[in-house]
């Protein structure tokens, strides 16, 4: 049997009657599972490959026996034959590069294993097909996913003798007609030029609620769109692009894309119907699939068995924010915003009577004298780019209100940065002055070393997101 393969048609040449009846047959019975005959001409014309887990497991192939189990699982759903587009928003220390990696290392296999793989597919020989992974820097995409993917290139037999490593890209079958190589697995990251015209047959976007252009902006779903793009038109049955990252806000790109497969789509079983369920805990893997785009959700012990749900609850009591959104992929609900619009109004205003009670060089003003009452602050941190801000409370039982008895905002800037120790000494300056302070808050940004030198002068703090 001779496959014969372009872009617009593919046929078969039959020798005997043995092989026109055993392809009558299958013709029928693709009719009755709704693939279409061109379909099943190309399946019977591609080699025979071994699944993914064997592939990754198996001593005759990458022989790893360290992946996890649930990483495995999730793998196979993201190589089932229906899923072109994959969302992937799990814990950290779930895996992901391990995914990642395992993810492209097959991909290299799957397209290797076709002897001619641009007739097949129908494209114009002399640019070589690209796995690509596409992380926010470049060292972050070097030494992370592309680093296991060399490993894992380098532990398989079926890559021996075909393949040339090098910093940041694979390249397979180099000949003479194929000087740049057949084809070529590829490092990038989002800041990087020319990451458009190539044939993409698999991509990662890799830490993709992280990515930003260069005014800070996400583009994660420029990246997205445009190797889908590229993918989807050069193999339209047999791409895949995988996005996938740890959680951070609801607003984010990827978890976008997942409610909104929530909402059009159905709810898939992970891993299957008939496995048992993962470990939970009251956070279930959400996953969801409208037919050809995955959407996952998942928290970090289902993946990690060295990370339990009682360290789970160990680090939300610490921080519960931090343990929500980064281990149980549960990002915080609220959006920051600016209370007051109008900030100059509020700054005229708090200096309307007797003015500002600190000074220019940091020493307080000799009205500014404490209450018999307990006073609360807290200090909104910040090192080179935001402001740091502070405001001091207390209690008025008498009014029956929170009285707010100093505001302080303090700029920073890459020139002159935060300087902690100065923030500390307010502190000081406010106990010295005979000001109780029951507690001092402060939000999660560099603040451990700060808050452990208020506690060793008696302070209590309280850590508040």
């Amino acid at each position: 049997m001779l496959p014969r393969t372009s872009r617009r048609k593919t046929s078969l040449v039959l020798d005997g009657a043995e092989e026109a009846s055993a392809l009558a047959k299958a013709f029928l019975h693709a009719k009755a599972q709704g693939t279409s005959g061109e379909d099943l001409i190309r399946n019977l014309a591609r080699p025979k490959i071994v699944d993914i887990r064997t592939f990754l497991t198996h001593k005759d192939w990458c022989g790893l026996q360290t992946i996890w189990p649930r990483v495995l699982d999730l793998i196979e759903v993201v190589f089932r034959p229906d899923v072109r587009k994959a969302h992937l928003e799990i814990g950290k220390g779930s895996g992901k590069s391990t995914l990642s990696a395992a993810f492209l290392a097959y991909g290299c296999y799957e397209i290797l294993s076709i002897p001619d793989p641009h007739a097949y597919y129908g494209l114009d020989p002399g640019k070589p097909i690209v796995n690509l992974v596409v992380s926010i820097s470049e060292d972050q995409a070097r030494m992370v996913i592309f680093a296991k993917l060399k490993t894992y290139i380098a532990l398989c037999p079926f890559f021996r003798g075909r393949c040339e490593v090098q910093t940041t890209k694979i390249v397979f079958d180099r000949s003479e007609t194929w000087p740049e190589g057949r084809v070529v697995a590829l490092c990038g990251h989002s800041k990087a030029e020319g990451l458009e015209g190539h044939d993409v047959f698999r991509a990662v976007l890799d830490e993709a609620n992280k990515h930003r252009d260069a005014g800070r902006k996400s583009n994660a779903r420029m990246l997205f769109e445009m190797l889908t793009s590229s993918a989807s038109t050069r193999f339209p049955r047999d791409y895949k692009v995988v996005t996938i990252s740890s959680s951070r806000a609801l607003k984010d790109f990827q978890r976008q894309e997942i409610e909104d497969l929530k909402t059009r789509g159905k709810p898939v079983p992970f891993p299957a119907p008939s496995a048992k369920p993962p470990p939970s805990d009251g956070y279930p893997v959400k996953a969801y699939s409208d037919g050809e785009t995955l959407g996952l959700i998942g928290p970090t012990w289902v993946f990690n068995p060295g990370y339990s749900f009682a360290q789970f609850q160990k680090d939300h009591a610490t921080n519960p924010v931090a343990a929500l959104r980064d281990k149980a992929s549960v990002p915080p609900s609220h959006i920051r915003q600016k209370v007051y619009l109008d900030v100059p109004k509020i700054r005229a205003g708090v200096t309307l009577f007797k003015g500002h009670p600190l000074r220019d060089d940091w020493t307080f003003e000799p009205w500014f004298r404490p209450k018999l009452v307990n006073y609360v602050g807290h200090w909104d941190l910040s090192q080179n780019k935001d402001s740091t801000g502070f405001a001091l409370v207390h209690w008025d039982a008498n009014k029956n209100k929170v009285v707010t008895d100093l505001l302080l905002e303090v700029k920073a800037s890459k020139e002159q940065p935060i300087d902690f120790a100065m923030l500390e000494n307010l502190v000081y300056g406010l106990m010295d002055r005979g000001f109780h302070l029951a507690k001092i808050s402060t939000d999660q940004a560099s603040s451990f070393q700060f808050r452990q030198n208020l506690e060793r002068r008696g302070v209590k703090t309280e850590l508040r997101s």
